[in-house]
């Protein structure tokens, strides 16, 4: 089983999904990596510039926020747009069975993605936050 966890802040570790069977794959996406990420860990290229700048200056208020989502500025947004432009991620998530977003920035992503899948008539399986995904890795091992 192939498994993508989508997760901007590059957080994940084994015991998050204990029950992956041995030969599975495991890609985590993520802006940033932290050391105790167990798999294979994609890079992605963070936007930087003004973007960056303002969008860390409306980030500190809850308006700021809000407006940020109405925007092509918004996290999300600009995770799914680096999950596109990185030739490795797309790969991962093209030969993936499953989906995991584990950060709320990354369920557009998976969203967007999973459509994508099920455009050209593949069939893949995405879920929201590691509960989800243990469900669904016990569903298909079973």
């Amino acid at each position: 089983m192939k498994i993508v966890i989508l997760a901007p802040g590059g957080g994940y570790d084994a015991s998050a999904l204990p029950m992956i069977p041995t030969d599975s794959q495991v890609s985590v996406l993520g802006f940033e990596s932290s050391p105790e990420v167990v798999g294979t860990v994609v890079p992605l290229q963070r936007p930087g510039g003004w973007r960056a700048k303002l969008t860390a200056a409306a980030a500190r208020t809850m308006l700021g926020r809000v407006l940020l989502r109405l925007t092509p500025l918004d996290p999300g947004v600009v995770y799914w747009r680096a999950t596109q432009a990185s030739d490795v991620a797309r790969k991962a998530i093209r030969d993936a069975d499953l989906l995991v977003a584990s950060e709320r920035d990354a369920a557009y992503a998976a969203w967007r993605w999973h459509r994508a899948h099920a455009k050209v008539g593949r069939q893949v399986g995405s879920v929201f936050g590691y509960p989800a995904a243990r469900a669904a890795i016990e569903r298909a091992s079973a």
